[in-house]
């Protein structure tokens, strides 16, 4: 029997004000319209893990100058098609400009224990988790 699954990858990152990099979806996509994120995408077939953590931290924000990317943590889930996902956690530091792809049509730097961000509607649900994870594991105050 073979075994197949997705991997995927989501980058944290945080600015010298230890603020996180939220990116709103566009309306356009079909899962996660309108909700708020961290870049990330899947793993292209033939790239190996850290030139597709960067290629989507580029693609979708822009960023060219960073620390990192570090490992910081994963979570594993099963879609309602049975295909299953691996999702590694990255932390980056970059102060760069940010600019947007055309899958996203805003972003945020907030603090991870800052209310809005606690208010914020997420596309998937342990993101606010995730990021105090990212935050903790590389020594934010």
């Amino acid at each position: 029997m073979q075994f197949h699954a997705n991997i995927g990858q989501k980058a944290f990152v945080f600015n010298k004000k230890d603020e996180v990099l939220l990116i709103k979806q566009s309306d356009y996509l079909k899962h996660g319209s309108n909700k708020w994120d961290v870049p990330g995408g899947r793993v292209q077939e033939g790239e190996d893990l850290k030139e597709a953590i960067i290629r989507e931290l580029h693609e979708e924000t822009g960023i060219e100058e960073y620390e990192g990317p570090w490992l910081v943590g994963y979570h594993s889930f099963r879609t309602e098609n049975n295909e299953n996902w691996l999702v590694l956690h990255h932390a980056f530091r970059s102060n760069d400009e940010i600019k947007l792809s055309e899958e996203h049509i805003d972003f945020k730097w907030l603090l991870p224990d800052s209310m809005e961000l606690q208010k914020m509607e997420f596309k998937h649900k342990n993101t606010q988790n995730f990021i105090s994870n990212a935050f903790k594991t590389i020594g934010g105050r």
